[in-house]
């Protein structure tokens, strides 16, 4: 072992099966013995979980007779030895006072299997590092962990910020949020761990109520709360929403901004660039100190993405599991539920019900729309033992509600469909010069947007979609926001995909929306005057589109299809706050579930949680379903140039590619792998992150747009090409 450290034994060699035939022999004798989570962990801390042992007498009896025929492939085969070593060494074994077993189809076992792995690869990882960070002087060199926050100053800090807020809003809509905020404050400070919702219209200031509601806990219960997790869909909102936190939490107040820990692709800070004492810019080093904590959360507040976090959860990879054991006693905040897959929810609701009940954390389901997924009550309890019987942080919200749907009028227009020439019509009148239509597919937008284009009296006409890079949609809504602001008389016509309904501040005074799950159809309805502001109520109409295939497929087309089935049933209080009662919103939720109850199931997921193949869950466990590329696009020329060649050079320093990637990803765009005949390839370049693997179309993740015509300043990227030279 000591000739494969110092480098000079170049054959690995095996030194974990005979920990695992020590786990079992140890640990393994308890009840049934259908499957050992220590054994197993130890097993997999290099290559991952893999799946429960039907046969394990027959696995241990192969390990050990693969140590006796083939002795020099292991570190040693004398376990004996090995264990008297690891009892001269001063580590004690601990004895078990209850079996540590693992039921193969309890979504629970597969937790705890999940969260001891974590403990083991962790400690793995930390000492691998140390190791090779270390020198003469000092061989183990562990990192510099990330400053952390005191909760009580941040809460008072907190405080004090809400209070100095300008007062942006009409008055009962400040009351709203000012009491939202309140109940919040006062609720956090009583509340054990368990799971929670917290339901609030559009606008009622959930991110800065959330937020308290957490630190109010944290400061509470300081000793028993490790951190805390705000998990968010979207990348847009985590970035408007680190950029408060870091504002709340700056220098200027006396904290330090990186106890804020971004995990996501594109996250960044930019600090000073002077040198320091070990010959880093301040940048270097703190970048990598939140490189490395990021690996593990290891921070007060971690602000992620639900793909981050949830997939993360149904993981079997070192480097994806590594950090689940630090949500243990946590507080985790998971903002606009309702944007998790159906098809997901029933094994999420499950883990997080566990989570809470066996480690003591916290777990908060926040939005507007809040599902009904009390009713998937009884399944989660088959998955996991534990029920989903979530308390309302709110008691009585109703009021809210009521104040939300005085913002707004709604005009329900679903008994004939509507042309988009009719719409481009509507939006192109003196009146409508300051609104706003979301539809449903990218297809739509480009005939809206051609169509407004083509009306010469029609100014202002904008496009926003995921056919943008990120810095592109940043610019557009910048842009926006200043033309829809309150007291503004710049024309501004937007349309735009479902990209803006959650977590975008927009605040328009007219709203198209094409018709669309009950859900979103809300979520845009509280983007229409958001503040209440406005000398009158602000105008939602909603539409259904001509034309046979209105919506994108799958669990959408569905909720779609089954939200216009709900408002016909409720034709009659239509006239009403449908949008803005909780009651409605929940009855829309359980028909939807029981009108198709597959909407909720996934069956390759299912098959592998009944076997207890953690390969196969992680594989069908995705937020993102279909193959996806990235694509580096020339929106800022200056920067695609640049960062064009640097991943082409060929002196590339250490770390390059994380680093590269993180700086594409708001020059980039996701789309779904084309077919093989689309002639879009034609027009990529694969990215060569390694030189001497070099990889195909069909095999990379990463493309340089080689056409520069093909991505338009006004729709981004032209994904279906056109040979005749227009673009």
């Amino acid at each position: 072992m000591q000739r494969r450290l110092r480098g000079k034994d170049p054959k690995g060699r095996d030194h974990w099966s005979a920990g695992v035939v020590a786990a079992w022999n140890f640990y393994g004798k308890f009840g049934k013995s259908v499957f050992n989570p220590i054994a197993a962990s130890i097993a997999g801390h290099h290559v991952g979980l893999d799946r429960y042992w039907e046969r394990p007498e027959h696995v241990i009896r192969s390990l050990c007779q693969r140590m006796i025929d083939a002795p020099d492939d292991f570190t040693s085969n004398d376990i004996g030895s090995l264990l008297q070593r690891h009892s001269d060494y001063g580590f004690p074994t601990t004895k078990l006072t209850e079996p540590f077993e693992a039921d193969q189809s309890d979504v629970g076992s597969l937790l705890d299997t999940r969260m001891l792995f974590s403990t083991l690869v962790d400690a793995d990882f930390l000492e691998t590092e140390a190791h090779f960070a270390g020198d003469k002087k000092e061989p183990r060199r562990y990192r510099t962990p990330l400053p952390t926050l005191d909760f009580k100053s941040a809460l008072d800090r907190l405080i004090s910020y809400v209070t100095e807020l300008p007062n942006d809003a009409e008055p009962d809509v400040q009351r709203m949020r000012s009491e939202l905020f309140s109940s919040c404050l006062s609720r956090g400070s009583k509340m054990a761990p368990g799971i929670y919702t917290l339901s609030a219209p559009t606008g009622a200031g959930k991110t800065l109520a959330m937020l308290a509601l957490a630190l109010a806990h944290a400061a509470n219960f300081n000793n028993d709360v490790s951190r805390i997790v705000l998990s968010m869909p979207f990348l847009n909102i985590i970035d408007q929403t680190a950029a408060e936190y870091r504002r709340l939490f700056s220098n200027e107040f006396g904290f330090d901004p990186s106890c804020i820990l971004e995990d996501h692709s594109t996250a960044d800070l930019k600090p000073s660039e002077s040198s320091d004492n070990d010959g880093k810019t301040p940048r270097e080093s703190l970048e990598l100190m939140r490189r490395l904590a990021a690996e593990t959360w290891d921070g007060s507040v971690v602000l992620t993405t639900n793909v981050k976090l949830l997939e993360s959860l149904q993981a079997n990879r070192p480097a994806r599991c590594r950090k689940l054991h630090r949500l243990a006693n946590s507080i985790i905040l998971f903002d606009e539920v309702q944007t998790i897959p159906p098809k997901l929810i029933k094994p999420t609701l499950a883990t997080l019900a566990h989570l809470a009940k066996r480690y003591n954390s916290v777990i908060v389901f926040a939005t507007a729309t809040q599902p009904a997924f009390g009713h998937l009550s009884d399944d989660v309890k088959k998955l996991c033992g534990h029920e989903w019987k979530p308390d309302p942080i709110l008691s009585e919200m109703e009021w809210m509600y009521e104040i939300a749907d005085r913002r707004v009028e709604v005009n329900w227009q679903l008994d004939q469909p509507r042309m988009w020439d009719s719409i481009a019509d509507e939006m192109a009148e003196a009146e409508n010069s300051q609104s706003v239509c979301i539809v449903n597919l990218k297809r739509h937008a480009l005939e809206l947007i051609g169509l407004l284009q083509s009306k010469k009296e029609c100014k202002g006409v904008t496009h926003l979609s995921t056919n943008m890079c990120g810095v592109h949609r940043q610019h557009v809504l910048k842009e926006v926001s200043r033309c829809l602001k309150v007291g503004s008389d710049s024309p501004m016509r937007l349309v735009s995909t479902q990209c803006i309904e959650a977590g975008v501040n927009l605040d328009s005074p007219v709203m198209f929306r094409a018709l669309a799950p009950l859900e979103s159809i809300a979520q845009a309805a509280g983007r229409c005057n958001r503040h209440g502001k406005r000398d009158k109520p602000g105008r939602v109409t909603v539409f259904k589109p001509e034309g046979k295939s209105l919506y994108p497929g799958g669990a959408y087309s569905k909720a779609a299809n089954a939200t216009e089935t709900f408002l016909r049933q409720h034709a009659s209080q239509l006239s009403g706050n449908v949008l803005n009662n909780p009651q409605l919103i929940r009855s829309y939720y359980q028909m939807f579930y029981s009108l198709d109850p597959s909407v909720t199931e996934k069956k390759e997921l299912n098959e592998a949680i009944l076997a207890g193949d953690f390969v196969e869950i992680a594989k069908h466990y995705q937020l993102i379903e279909g193959d996806q590329i990235n694509i580096l696009v020339p929106y800022d020329e200056s920067k695609f140039n640049d960062m064009s060649a640097a991943v082409k050079s060929k002196n590339r320093p250490a770390r390059f590619v994380g680093s590269w990637i993180r700086r594409a990803r708001q020059h980039s765009v996701t789309i779904r792998r084309p077919d093989r005949d689309n002639p879009l390839w034609g027009y990529l370049e694969p990215v060569q992150f390694s030189h001497s693997h070099h990889v195909d179309n069909g095999q990379a993740d990463w493309f340089i747009l080689l056409k520069h015509e093909l991505y338009n300043e006004t729709l981004g990227l032209k994904t279906e090409v056109e040979f005749d030279g227009v673009f």
